[in-house]
């Protein structure tokens, strides 16, 4: 979906990825559009 990045970032040698640009309207579509496109995203 555009608009949405995944960021990796290192912490104490450890890497943390979070979801950049993520906001309701496009959790809930995302949600609509089934699992499969829910496991790509969340």
């Amino acid at each position: 979906m555009r608009g949405i990045t995944e960021v990796k970032l290192e912490i104490d040698s450890k890497v943390v990825t979070q979801i950049a640009n993520m906001n309701e309207v496009k959790a809930k579509i995302i949600r609509l559009m089934g699992k499969n496109c829910e496991k790509y995203y969340f």
